[in-house]
């Protein structure tokens, strides 16, 4: 008989998160679909988005390097940003350059770590500080 293990991460850690209100956040998630789909087909699968206790979100991951990699079997997964909004399941129709496009949000509690991740973003107020891109005094434009 096979022996089968589950371990699951024992630390997520978050580089970005973003708030945005619900039709923002479904044209960015359909903007993104748009980007990842293949250009050589005519069809646009629309995008399926979780929710948990309603809070949506748009999960970003790191690309599967060796470093990433070794980092996920020792339990610490890391993911670039997750982009999130408040509102309840359901299908949601909005308008990309003239053209009507759904979005479904689905209910994931059957997800643990979607349900612990949605419990902190319940929580997550945005911070009041910002990473400084420019110097200050120092026109970005010539």
């Amino acid at each position: 008989m096979t022996k089968i293990t589950y371990l699951p991460d024992k630390e997520v850690i978050i580089h970005r998160i973003v708030e945005e209100e619900r039709d923002v956040f479904l044209n960015r998630v359909i903007l993104r679909a748009l980007g990842r789909r293949n250009p050589r087909s005519t069809f646009f699968e629309p995008p399926l988005v979780p929710c948990v206790d309603g809070i949506a979100m748009s999960i970003d991951y790191f690309p599967e390097t060796p470093e990433v990699v070794k980092k996920k079997l020792q339990g610490k997964s890391e993911i670039w940003a997750v982009l999130f909004t408040r509102t309840e399941t359901g299908t949601y129709s909005t308008t990309i350059a003239g053209n009507a496009v759904e979005v479904r949000l689905f209910e994931a509690k059957s997800d643990p770590q979607l349900v612990e991740l949605a419990k902190y973003l319940k929580s997550f107020e945005n911070p009041k500080t910002y990473t400084q891109i420019y110097p200050r005094n120092v026109s970005r434009f010539p």
